[in-house]
């Protein structure tokens, strides 16, 4: 996404404001964008628009095909749970294997988690909040250090709108060093957010 990286360039230039001067990397801006108007017209609306229909219909249709009979609250923690494990453990392979894609897993199983904490939030209120909560802030946190991956292997395959090796260096050591930043935040949230194991969890839940 185009787009997605504008404004992950815009977000590192915030981020390192203090110790550089943007009008160095202006330029940097500048391509992306003009990548992102090329992108934009070679783009077919039409099929976008039927292709998202047909997804959306697909949906509509296995929806209506779900059953609610046997869910108990059991049950349902049983499920949680299962998300929560699974959470748990990207977090520990990614721990082991630190690697952009190791990351993006996590991240992806960190918003499955966030997005169950919210479905199930009417069943235990005060623990869904702080599970939802952090579950979001770590998926955030990843999503950038996605973006910023994206962005770094952008800029290595296609160097256009750099002046030199020098400054194409300069711009790749400030996402190192934002992306390193990011993951030491991220190992921090997942502490807190994956604290329990899941059968604790199930088991906590099923008691409330």
């Amino acid at each position: 996404d185009r787009e997605a990286l504008i404004e992950c360039h815009d977000r590192l230039m915030e981020r390192f404001a203090d110790e550089i001067d943007r009008n160095d990397f202006a330029h940097v801006r500048r391509e992306l964008s003009l990548r992102r108007e090329e992108k934009a017209h070679r783009l077919d609306v039409k099929d976008l628009l039927a292709a998202a229909q047909r997804k959306l219909l697909e949906a509509r249709a296995h929806v209506r095909g779900l059953s609610l009979d046997g869910i108990t609250a059991a049950s349902v923690a049983a499920g949680l749970a299962k998300t929560y494990g699974r959470g748990c453990k990207a977090m520990a392979e990614a721990k082991t294997s630190p690697s952009d894609e190791a990351l993006h897993e996590w991240r992806k199983r960190a918003k499955y988690g966030r997005y169950h904490f919210r479905l199930v939030h009417p069943l235990w209120p005060s623990v869904m909040k702080t599970l939802r909560n952090t579950a979001k802030e770590l998926s955030d946190v990843l999503g950038d250090h996605h973006d910023l991956a994206v962005l770094r292997n952008a800029v290595r395959r296609d160097p256009r709108g750099f002046a030199d090796e020098a400054a194409r260096g300069a711009y790749l050591d400030l996402i190192g060093r934002h992306s390193a930043a990011l993951e030491l935040r991220a190992w921090d949230i997942g502490a807190r957010l994956y604290a329990m194991k899941k059968c604790a969890l199930r088991h906590w839940l099923e008691t409330l």
